[in-house]
């Protein structure tokens, strides 16, 4: 996309950073009071990271103020990377709290509830290989660095079945039925193989795709085997 429709489709122009995210109000970054009490550390590598997204990428998230103290909320590290990067100006939304119980509440759940996420590494590997074969953006506006992502592309089997392929191996006089995933090649039993074949079928109808099964079934296990 030329920069020309990226600045027509933005919202503003902040600092030459286009802004797409909604906003209540631009604040200078001299103007921002930062929560003293905010439990998040942001380490030099990631605010050094955000602050590449933010100039390639534009703002896509504003900053939050609380208009009870007057202090952000959420974007401790974007107000940092923001910094960093030179930029004078930003976008910020102002939220409501009651209380300054609700506001401590808000900034702690903020930083917590982000890191009670998994990352399924076998989604998150497609997708970069997929954005990797388009060419159309450099794949460190994703926030991982250019060692990790070749890490990850060297990762990803060559073949990965879009379909369940369940095929039957001569092995000696024995036909045996066995899935593929990459390299790797598992036996099944017919009734194994029955039953794979059911619950594949049921995960591609919930959730349209068979990206993470392997996760889920490896998650299954944990909890059949767990002490």
């Amino acid at each position: 996309m030329k920069r020309l429709d990226v600045e027509e489709k933005a919202r503003v122009i902040l600092s030459g950073v286009p802004v797409f995210c909604r906003y209540d109000e631009i604040r200078k970054v001299a103007d921002l009071k930062e929560n003293p009490d905010n439990p998040n550390r942001h380490p030099d590598t990631q605010i050094e990271r955000l602050a590449e997204v933010i100039r390639l990428a534009g703002w896509r998230a504003p900053i939050t103020v609380s208009d009870l103290s007057g202090m952000i909320v959420k974007g401790h590290g974007r107000l940092a990377a923001a910094k960093l990067a030179g930029l004078e100006e930003v976008p910020v939304e102002m939220q409501h709290y009651e209380t300054p119980e609700h506001e401590r509440a808000d900034l702690i759940a903020d930083n917590h509830i982000a890191e009670l996420a998994d990352l399924d590494d076998d989604a998150l590997k497609l997708l970069i290989r997929q954005m990797s074969e388009s060419g159309e953006f450099p794949l460190t506006l994703t926030g991982f660095s250019d060692r990790e992502i070749d890490d990850m592309l060297n990762e990803i089997p060559e073949d990965i079945p879009e379909d369940l392929n369940l095929e039957r191996d001569e092995a000696g006089s024995t036909s045996q039925n066995f899935v593929k995933f990459g390299t790797i090649k598992i036996i099944l039993s017919e009734e194994e193989a029955r039953r794979f074949k059911e619950f594949y079928d049921r995960y591609l109808n919930d959730n349209g795709n068979v990206m993470g099964i392997f996760t889920e079934l490896l998650n299954k296990g944990d909890k059949r085997y767990a002490n």
